[in-house]
């Protein structure tokens, strides 16, 4: 029998009905980070040593498809490996525990399923894609995922977690509010007004069950 003290798993049905989950089948958890010092751009070094805790461990191989430098800074400070070469074949060593990529992908007229699938045959098995979803344009509207969980599922990808990163500063369970001048984040809102983006979206993903880097 289930605790429902247990919340450690979301998708439990005895547990309360207020635990946050995108719907689907099955539904996917959603997880708040407080990260107060990530950039516009939706990534800093405290958000990238989260994620490298999260889902890797000292030694692992990392594939970092951003180039992000503070990613990478993150990457050797917390004794990871860059992952070098095609990263495919038989052996694990050879394949990363996590890869990071961005969204929407850069437009290089490839199909984004192909990009995010050879995305995959870069990962050990268990290992997790995480796609940090950001309009590359300052100052540019939100991004949808949806496409970007439909492109993940025709690559063999599942949709394990969405994580709501806060790049506001808070206080407790509050978001500090900005000052006047602090709108380089500052979205337009369709009554002529403007509002802050406070979080970033990240997506996480696994190679489905079965999956033999084909």
């Amino acid at each position: 029998m289930s605790d429902p003290t247990n919340r450690s798993d979301p998708l439990d049905p005895d547990l309360d009905r207020d635990v946050d989950l995108v719907p689907g089948d099955p539904p996917v958890p959603i997880t708040v980070w407080r990260t107060p010092a990530a950039t516009p751009g939706g990534m800093s070094e405290r958000l990238a040593a989260r994620l490298l805790a999260a889902y890797s461990r000292r030694g692992d191989a990392v594939h970092d498809a951003t180039g992000d430098a503070g990613f990478a800074r993150a990457v050797t400070a917390g004794g990871r490996r860059p992952l070098a070469g095609a990263g495919r074949g038989g052996d694990p060593a050879g394949l990363a525990a996590l890869v990071l990529t961005g969204w929407p992908l850069p437009d290089r007229g490839i199909d984004p399923v192909i990009t995010l699938g050879a995305l995959r045959r870069r990962l050990r098995p268990g290992g997790v894609l995480v796609a940090v979803v950001a309009n590359p344009t300052p100052g540019a509207g939100p991004v949808e995922a949806g496409p970007l969980v439909h492109a993940a599922a025709h690559a063999r990808l599942s949709y394990l977690q969405h994580i709501v990163a806060v790049t506001a500063a808070t206080d407790g369970d509050q978001i500090t509010p900005t000052t006047a001048g602090d709108v380089g984040s500052r979205q337009p809102r369709r009554d002529g007004g403007r509002h802050l983006r406070v979080h970033t979206d990240l997506l996480v993903f696994t190679p489905r069950a079965g999956d033999r880097h084909a």
